[in-house]
């Protein structure tokens, strides 16, 4: 499996191939990785991909899901199970991360990315599509995708240090920005965002007054470009309610259900696949039929931390959050002490899952798409000193066939 993940990366952009089951779809690339890591483990029973520990973790995350959904059954069958078959996957994924890493992930990634860039030119000016996607499901993955690319490559810059060195990653960099505009994706956000992110969790170089001043006219130069774009304006205009688009209006009723189940359910939530299935207030949604789009990102509250906040509880929420703080704070230890021999692409697959994992949050809310499980996948990665999965001494789950 480790030597198959490279290639099977190479798919993940390739959304318009989603297999469709009932009223969602499911991406290929997860569903073809969840299906080969269940063959090595239950048909060939040699695989050792996670510890006992990390073993119990996962049967407790379902035994307690099963148990709330017996106990509260807002969900349907079909979306719990659905719902509870991804969560738990993901975990699996994040759980096995360190013994799927090879040296040639970074490079699957980019080259498939840079394939996506190529048909979003071709889309953009020979197509002329107002928002160009490539083979994603929407122009706003794409642009999650881009933008976190983007992010990689300021990382690279700012950690070598070198011009000379990073001309490759200055014209990937211009390149991945470009294709996020055509996208007109309001994950651009990220690119403020993560940044800023990196320097409150104290990113400090002794040369980095040299930088500043180039990154300091990057951001205004990115600002303006934000602000003197109409599309840009109206999709953060968040003054007059009467006045919000679709896609502001189904957030906003992603975040009145969060806020209805964290008040009512903060420990466990509703259970999986609830979202959706149950009646609360909202202001938001009374402008949405007045527009006649009632359903709109109803069954997945537009945004994964809402839906996070539903399904499984605010706790458990603030929970994945701390993992996520203690993370980045090793991670950018390491960036300032240079004391662990990490290779700079491991560090840009972090920042490249970290990245998506935030756009994740805000707007993207669907578990068994291919950006979510590159995402878990990067975060889960053993990397020396930057507070991945340690063994700790356990001993690994061993599901060998006995003799």
């Amino acid at each position: 499996m480790k030597n198959i993940l490279p290639y099977l990366l190479l798919f993940f952009p390739f959304q318009n191939l989603a297999i469709g089951v009932a009223t969602t779809k499911f991406d290929v690339f997860p569903v073809v990785l969840v299906l080969l890591l269940m063959a090595e483990v239950l048909i060939f029973e040699r695989i050792k991909y996670i510890s006992k520990n990390q073993f119990y973790k996962l049967s407790c995350f379902i035994i307690i899901s099963v148990l709330i959904w017996i106990l509260l059954h807002y969900a349907p069958i079909s979306r719990f199970l659905s719902a509870l078959f991804w969560l738990s996957s993901l975990l699996f994924v994040y759980f096995s991360a360190t013994k799927l890493y090879s040296d040639n992930i970074y490079k699957s990634v980019i080259i498939t990315c840079l394939i996506s860039c190529l048909v979003v030119l071709f889309q953009f000016t020979i197509l002329r599509s107002d928002r160009p996607k490539a083979f994603f499901q929407e122009p706003s993955t794409a642009g999650l995708i881009f933008f976190s690319l983007a992010i990689v490559m300021m990382y690279r810059i700012v950690y070598r240090n070198h011009l000379k060195k990073s001309i490759c990653d200055v014209t990937f960099l211009l390149l991945f920005l470009v294709c996020g505009f055509l996208t007109k994706s309001s994950h651009v956000v990220l690119v403020f965002l993560l940044p800023f992110l990196f320097v409150l969790y104290g990113l400090t170089m002794k040369n980095f007054i040299k930088v500043s001043l180039g990154l300091g006219t990057f951001f205004i130069l990115m600002m303006y470009i934000v602000l003197n774009n109409e599309y840009f304006v109206e999709k953060f205009d968040f003054r007059i309610i009467e006045n919000f688009n679709l896609s502001q209006l189904a957030w906003l009723r992603g975040g009145e259900q969060a806020v209805y189940v964290a008040k009512h359910s903060p420990v466990f939530g509703f259970g999986l696949g609830s979202t959706g299935c149950f009646n609360f207030n909202s202001q938001s949604a009374f402008y949405l039929d007045k527009l006649d789009s009632g359903n709109l990102n109803l069954l997945d509250a537009y945004s994964l931390m809402f839906r996070l906040i539903i399904e499984v509880g605010l706790l458990t929420l603030l929970f994945i959050l701390y993992i996520l703080h203690n993370k980045i704070k090793r991670f950018m230890k390491n960036f300032r002490d240079r004391t662990e021999p990490i290779s700079l692409d491991k560090q840009s697959l972090f920042v490249f899952g970290l990245s998506i994992f935030i756009g994740s949050l805000i707007k993207e809310p669907n578990y068994g798409v291919g950006p979510l499980f590159v995402s878990v996948l990067c975060l889960g990665y053993d990397i020396k000193g930057l507070g991945g999965i340690k063994n700790n001494g356990e001993r690994s789950l061993n599901i060998s066939r006995s003799r």
